[in-house]
C-alpha cells in the first residue's frame, strides 16, 4: 500500500510540474500569431454588449502587410450600403464569429466575397451579405440581427 500512495504521489507531482512547464512555455513563447484589432471597432449594443460599431474605418499593419476594417453604416462589414437586391434570385446572410467576419484578412478574402465571386463567375444572380462579429455565437447574431432595435439590412 506505501509503494502504491508513493507512486500516485510521483506520478501526480510529475504531471503537475510537466503541465506548469508547458503552461510556462506557451505564456512565455507565445507560437500563435497575436491578430490585431484597430481601436474602436466596437460599439455598445443593448442585447448582445457589443456589435461592429458603424462607419468605422481603420487599418493596422500586421508582419504581412496593411489590413483593413470597413464597417458601413448598418454595423456590416463591407465599404457599401447594403440594399436588398431585387436582381437576386437568392440571397445569403453569413452569420458568425471572426472566422465569418474575416478577423485578420483584408475584406476580399472573407468567406463572404469569396462565396460571391464564385457564384459570379457562376453566372448566378445571388447577394451575399457578411453578417460576422468576431466573438459572437448564434444567439448574438440572433439578438442583433432579428429583435426590434438591431441593424441590419432592413434597417
Amino acid at each position: 500500500m506505501k509503494s502504491f500512495a508513493l507512486s500516485a504521489t510521483l506520478i501526480f507531482v510529475s504531471l503537475v510540474a510537466g503541465l506548469g512547464f508547458v503552461e510556462f512555455m506557451l505564456r512565455t513563447v507565445k507560437p500563435f500569431p497575436r491578430v490585431q484589432i484597430p481601436p474602436y471597432l466596437y460599439a455598445y449594443h443593448t442585447e448582445t454588449w457589443w456589435t461592429l460599431r458603424p462607419c468605422f474605418s481603420g487599418t493596422i499593419k500586421p508582419a504581412d502587410g496593411l489590413m483593413t476594417y470597413r464597417i458601413n453604416d448598418q454595423g456590416i462589414r463591407t465599404n457599401r450600403r447594403i440594399a436588398i437586391d431585387p436582381g437576386a434570385t437568392d440571397k445569403i446572410f453569413l452569420i458568425g464569429d471572426s472566422y465569418t467576419f474575416g478577423q485578420g484578412i483584408n475584406e476580399e478574402y472573407t468567406f463572404a466575397s469569396l462565396m460571391r465571386s464564385l457564384l459570379k463567375a457562376e453566372s448566378k444572380q445571388v447577394q451575399v451579405v457578411n453578417l460576422g462579429v468576431p466573438g459572437f455565437g448564434t444567439m448574438h447574431s440572433f439578438k442583433r440581427r432579428l429583435l426590434p432595435g438591431g441593424n441590419g439590412p432592413s434597417s
